[in-house]
């Protein structure tokens, strides 16, 4: 199975026309996107975006780019982790969906 490990499909360039790129991407035979947080709010829409897709399609990375890095503090760091632990028990209630990819957040970074 072939996965994009980057991407950035809750960037405004796709507003208009997300879905048709996402059928795209599923046509031409790709099984999973991550979609990629890089700073606050790309980070919580990639969350958001991953967990309203219920086909197990859209997964999510949370973090901050390396130039805005000086926006980590203690508070998003607390929302993040909050996230995670919550996508965890979500993931190990979902016996069909054990282990990594039962996960709708990937990674964080």
């Amino acid at each position: 199975m072939l996965i994009d490990t980057h991407a950035h499909i809750m960037f405004p360039e796709f507003d208009e026309d997300r879905g048709e790129v996402l059928k795209r991407a599923r046509e031409a035979g790709l099984g999973a996107i991550v979609n990629v947080g890089c700073g606050a709010e790309s980070s919580e829409q990639s969350v958001e975006m991953a967990r309203r897709d219920e086909s197990g399609f859209l997964y999510a990375t949370v973090g901050l780019h390396p130039y805005d890095a000086d926006q980590i503090s203690d508070e998003l760091m607390g929302k993040w982790e909050g996230w995670i632990l919550e996508d965890q028990k979500r993931a190990e209630r979902d016996t069909q969906n054990s282990g990594v990819f039962g996960r709708r957040i990937v990674a964080i970074g």
